[in-house]
């Protein structure tokens, strides 16, 4: 007779051992049958010649060669090396090879590798917000805190405390004292339960002083305290013959000493760390520490009007430029603010025509990399000066600028906007090579399926279980991939940048400016938003925003807008399809309420009824039926992809048999149209946050 195979049958202790090994190879499956431990080399500064450096930063042809090894193990350690040979020389660089780890990492399903990769991500991002760079610090803090995780699971106590301090380095930087706070200590903690006494957890140590002494000078404006965590950090440093961190250290106490206007400490503390970039041949430090006494000397001498100190800035500056691998923007800065401050001091001219000449030259620098906060005051300091000249010797800055002072600006910034386009150009195609990545990943699992299903009967409902996940996630990578590309409309793009560009051209610079760092902001989240396929109805209404003051922005006038929250949804991370609302608000905008006679209006709110959350978008605008009328007639016909998409993801996405859209036509007391009423119905869910 035949006898089936039956589950409930087994003996309790049976079925308890079935199920953990179904659960362990399917463990396995998913985990690629392996771990990997990466074993990253400290590396000290100055150890590699600059020439050697300078090969690493080519990363396109490094990355070349390291396709050549077939050892997933031997490309990572390589990757983690060149990452931290770069940390300190190269910050593009090193995030090129830390975001290729990662890419291996994930594709492998290493997780040791994915928290390290994440961590040096993090820490490059974070880095970015000296540029003003609000965005990329938050996604650093949310990178470190996935890093957290994943070490606080391999229970890596060492990882743990470098990440925990980095994101009490990065909270610092947000300005966010109880965070930052919190964080320090926690690493304190984990530290000492980890091991103590050891050199290397001296050295931990020593960090997490040295990030406190900053911590409580510059938002707890505890300078008492701040310089007892400054001489306990000194003291481990010594103790260890940790030389480039002691090096960091001396050049943050010389910035505490500065503002406590004791020149003479803060100078020979600049010396020592200036001392140890030339035996050490650290060039970043040297460029860190001239750049330091500089403006302190400068400093000094506008307050003695001694000129032997101004000469001496200008020379710890000459020596920057010869360091330096390209024109920083810093240097030039700090150039023309040294010849402003001799202007004013010893007279005004030639001095005046060399500070403009230096701010001219930093603002190009800075345009290069994309930062209008940083454009922002040397723009003024030009405008400035320029007036000044005028005033002076009767003429303007065509000579030194080649144009008007105003022409010279407004041309700076509608080229960033060019540079904002390219960038948007690049990361478009990064998703195609996403997308391409995709398709071999599914051809991969098609050849896994065909030798899984020959396995042993014991296991197939596991693999089944496996299988249906993975296509279910494919199904889901493919809506967001859509769905991104529908967002990034070309025409979207290119009539905001000439609403910018007209308020430049005006002279409306604070506007244009303002303009921009919503273009930008929108643009970078509407790119990250393929990273995940939910996100929080504050972030959200937060892309929201964006979009919409840019939208009033092209259409000056003829809108306003406004967003209702329900009070209980205000502080609660509810979750939501990313990039679900804003297709709809579009379509509002561009079909109701742009061919509207006079200015029209749009409201957005938010509520839960029950167990969903109810969005609503509503116009004031010509309604459906006109709309189609024109559509009809139009011979620019404007195609809403996005719309399309949008319903299908409302389908793909997660919840489908809570999703609803209901579209509502609105007439007033005489029947005629009135706009048109979008109501949204999706599953009400709290967003589980992961540790920041």
């Amino acid at each position: 007779m035949k006898r089936h195979f039956s589950y409930r049958a087994l003996p309790h202790r049976h079925r308890v051992r079935w199920f953990a090994a179904v659960l362990g190879f399917a463990a396995l499956v998913l985990s690629g049958c392996r771990e990997y431990t990466p074993d990253i080399p400290e590396v000290t500064p100055g150890e590699i010649p600059e020439t050697v450096l300078k090969g690493y930063a080519h990363t396109d042809a490094v990355l070349a060669r390291l396709n050549d090894l077939k050892d997933t193990g031997q490309q990572l350690d390589s990757l983690f090396y060149y990452t931290e040979l770069l940390a300190n020389y190269d910050d593009k660089a090193a995030m090129a090879y830390a975001k290729e780890a990662n890419r291996i990492a994930e594709e492998e399903n290493l997780r040791m590798a994915r928290a390290v990769s994440g961590y040096y991500i993090a820490l490059f991002s974070g880095r970015q917000y000296v540029l003003g760079d609000e965005e990329a610090l938050e996604g650093a803090i949310v990178n470190a805190g996935n890093s957290y995780q994943l070490f606080e699971r391999a229970k890596s106590k060492e990882w743990q405390v470098k990440t925990q301090v980095l994101l009490g380095h990065l909270n610092y930087y947000k300005g966010d004292s109880i965070a930052a706070k919190e964080y320090l200590f926690d690493a304190l903690k984990t530290q000492e339960i980890a091991e103590s006494g050891t050199e290397e957890s001296d050295k931990q140590k020593g960090e997490i002083f040295h990030e406190l002494g900053n911590l409580y000078y510059y938002l707890y404006q505890d300078p008492h305290k701040s310089l007892n965590y400054f001489a306990k950090s000194e003291e481990l440093y010594e103790k260890t013959g940790y030389g480039s961190a002691l090096s960091r250290l001396w050049l943050d106490m010389g910035l505490y000493y500065t503002y406590q206007n004791d020149y003479e400490t803060a100078d020979s503390l600049i010396q020592l760390s200036i001392d140890y970039g030339k035996e050490n041949r650290d060039t970043k430090t040297l460029i860190i520490a001239y750049r330091q006494l500089a403006e302190l000397k400068r400093l000094q001498y506008v307050a003695s009007g001694d000129s032997l100190l101004i000469g001496a800035t200008f020379d710890l500056l000459e020596k920057c430029m010869m360091l330096q691998k390209d024109r920083d923007y810093v240097t030039l800065e700090l150039m023309g603010k040294a010849y402003y401050s001799k202007a004013r001091k010893a007279g005004p001219y030639p001095e005046i025509d060399s500070a403009i000449v230096y701010f001219k030259a930093a603002v190009l620098e800075a345009k290069k990399i994309g930062a209008p906060k940083i454009m922002e005051p040397l723009v003024d300091n030009i405008s400035k000066l320029c007036n000044a000249r005028v005033i002076i010797i009767g003429k303007d800055c065509s000579d030194l600028l080649s144009d008007p002072s105003m022409t010279f600006l407004n041309k700076q910034y509608k080229e960033l906007n060019d540079t904002i386009v390219n960038r948007l150009q690049a990361a478009s195609r990064q998703n195609n090579a996403f997308a391409l990545q995709l398709q071999e990943s599914e051809n991969k699992h098609r050849v896994n399926t065909i030798w899984m299903t020959s396995g042993a009967g014991l296991v197939i409902a596991g693999f089944i279980f496996l299988i249906l996940l993975q296509r279910q996630q494919q199904k889901r990578l493919k809506a967001k991939m859509e769905a991104l590309r529908a967002q990034i409309n070309p025409h979207f793009v290119s009539n905001s940048l000439n609403a910018i560009e007209s308020l430049v051209n005006h002279d409306q610079k604070d506007a244009a400016a303002k303009y921009i760092i919503h273009f930008s902001r929108l643009s970078r989240q509407i790119l990250n938003s393929s990273r995940d396929g939910v996100t929080t109805l504050a972030e959200e209404l937060k892309m929201l925003e964006h979009f919409m003051a840019l939208e009033q922005l092209r259409f000056r006038d003829k809108m306003t807008y406004r967003i209702e929250v329900a009070p209980e949804l205000e502080n609660q991370p509810v979750e939501l399809p990313a990039m679900i609302l804003q297709p709809y608000v579009e379509n509002a905008i561009w079909h109701g309420i742009k061919p509207k006679q006079g200015t029209g209006f749009l409201l957005i709110k938010v509520e839960k009824q029950d167990r969903s959350l109810i969005c609503t978008i509503e116009d004031d605008g010509i309604g459906r039926e006109k709309a189609r009328e024109i559509k009809a007639k139009s011979l620019m016909q404007h195609k809403s992809v996005g719309m399309q998409i949008t319903q299908e993801r409302l389908k793909t996405i997660g919840h489908v048999k809570d999703t609803q859209v209901d579209i509502i036509d609105l007439y007033d007391d005489q029947g005629q149209a009135a706009g048109t009423r979008i109501v949204i119905r999706l599953p009400f869910k709290i967003k589980k946050m992961k540790p920041a």
